[in-house]
């Protein structure tokens, strides 16, 4: 049975990085890598030197000098390689981690994930245990034996892109990980636990990096650099909830290079189908997919195909229909689903149902149609995506006359998704997010403008819009493919 998966592609998405960190200005060498750490300084670090717990030997060597807090970068950071060498001493019973995207600084180990860093020998631990030494900690055990002796410098290569985490120890890869296989809290993809209270693939896919003080454990660090993989910004600060924000934006920000890249669930001549109004009838979301498809390290020779059926005017009824007063498709909906026989069948109405008042469509019959609609794309074989509508006017907190019944209808979406096993892709929410954020400014007569944001006129969309439709769009689609 599929699952139902919401997601919640928040405003955010496109904004620029947050605040935090905003006294830290990065060493950037000529070849793009940050500089972490080279001997010279902590500035990139919250850390206290006057404390005395991590300090920096005569040999420019970052080493925790006694028990306190594990130290964390003052950014946050999303797609990356992160290199840097450790070292452990012999009988010290060395113990310590690199954490990797903690959300909440505080709670490390529950919003986060951790690179073991153990003298295995001195804990019991096999080389390939879950704790040992270079294990994605109670995820993912090493894969080969690469250990240094102790006493030796060892190079760790920690690359995190979106799902996908690779772990190299003195030149071998030893982990490997799809994060969005991590879908139950407490448990991994084999079934078997682990004490992780939140499923690992819901944390944002992004946040701060760490060096653990294991209670002042003999350890040392040198040359710890990051370098980005992607434009991705952090759109959190760590402040947050972190039941505000798992499975949320991240996700969907990613939405087109999850879609394409090497993790796409797509595969060669594979068909997705595409129900709307105008929206999507002028096609700039789905012109932006198809783009993106066609060039996707992945996808770009899968030849997958968008069939695009925008109906101007488009209403549930009418699109089931094929036809309305103001256009038509190539023919009723269940005609187009039995004759293409698509893979996944996208649903994205609501606007003119709720838009054309009383020649516009019921609560009820909108229900009832929408069920009618999923039922005939799983006959044709298609897992279904619904996607909530998204604006008629873009006044912020819920100013513009329509906003009542739009939310009821989205409501009815998400009701009717969670029911069938549908994935939902809630649309409306990352929309009223979006404009909530960013129409601020009131005119000469004290009033919000109800366009030029995210539409052109209030409906139809500019290329933000399109954008924001396309990431959570495209995400959507690789959920139904799981």
């Amino acid at each position: 049975m599929k699952k139902t998966i919401m997601l919640l592609c928040a405003a955010a998405l496109l904004l620029a990085a947050p605040s935090f960190g905003a006294d830290y200005k990065p060493r950037i060498d000529k070849d793009g890598w940050e500089i972490l750490f080279d001997g010279k300084d902590l500035n990139a670090w919250d850390v206290d030197p006057a404390a005395g717990v991590w300090t920096i030997s005569q040999d420019a060597e970052l080493l925790p000098a006694k028990g306190g807090p594990t130290i964390f970068t003052k950014q946050r950071y999303c797609d990356y390689v992160l290199e840097l060498d450790f070292k452990m001493a012999a009988g010290a019973k060395s113990n310590s981690g690199v954490f990797i995207r903690v959300h909440n600084r505080a709670q490390a180990v529950a919003t986060g994930m951790e690179i073991q860093i153990l003298d295995n020998a001195a804990y019991g631990a096999k080389w390939n245990a879950m704790n040992a030494n270079g294990a994605l900690y109670g995820l993912v055990r090493p894969s080969t034996d690469a250990n240094k002796p102790m006493g030796q410098w060892n190079h760790c290569r920690i690359t995190v892109k979106d799902a996908l985490v690779d772990i190299e120890l003195n030149g071998k890869s030893i982990v490997k990980a799809d994060l969005s296989k991590w879908t139950t809290p407490r448990r991994n993809p084999d079934g078997k636990g682990n004490k992780f209270p939140y499923a690992i693939g819901s944390l944002p896919r992004e946040g701060f990096i760490g060096l653990q003080n294991y209670g002042g454990k003999a350890l040392w660090f040198r040359n710890v650099r990051i370098k980005p993989l992607s434009n991705r910004k952090p759109l959190y600060t760590g402040k947050e909830p972190i039941a505000d924000v798992l499975g949320r934006p991240a996700t969907c920000e990613s939405g087109l290079d999850e879609l394409t890249g090497a993790s796409s669930p797509l595969k060669a001549g594979q068909k997705i189908a595409i129900y709307g109004d105008s929206i999507t009838m002028q096609g700039g979301y789905v012109t932006m997919m198809q783009k993106a498809l066609d060039a996707g390290e992945k996808t770009k020779p899968l030849k997958v195909k968008l069939l695009k059926h925008g109906l101007n005017g488009g209403r549930v009824p009418t699109v089931m229909a094929g036809k309305c007063p103001w256009g038509k498709l190539g023919g009723a909906m269940s005609e187009l689903l039995e004759k293409e026989k698509a893979d996944v069948v996208v649903i994205f109405l609501g606007i003119n149902d709720v838009w054309h008042g009383k020649k516009g469509t019921s609560p009820e019959d909108f229900k009832s149609g929408l069920k009618k609609m999923v039922k005939m794309a799983r006959d044709s074989g298609g897992r279904v995506v619904l996607a909530t509508p998204t604006l008629i006017g873009e006044k912020p907190k819920g100013g513009n006359p329509l906003d009542k019944q739009l939310d009821q209808y989205a409501q009815i979406i998400r009701d009717l998704a969670a029911v069938e096993k549908c994935t939902l892709v809630d649309l409306r929410k990352a929309f009223t997010r979006y404009v909530d954020k960013h129409n601020t400014k009131k005119d000469a007569k004290g009033r919000f403008p109800r366009s030029k944001i995210l539409t052109y006129d209030g409906v139809h969309m500019l290329p933000a819009g399109n954008k924001l439709i396309a990431q959570c769009v495209s995400r959507g689609i690789v959920e139904s493919l799981k």
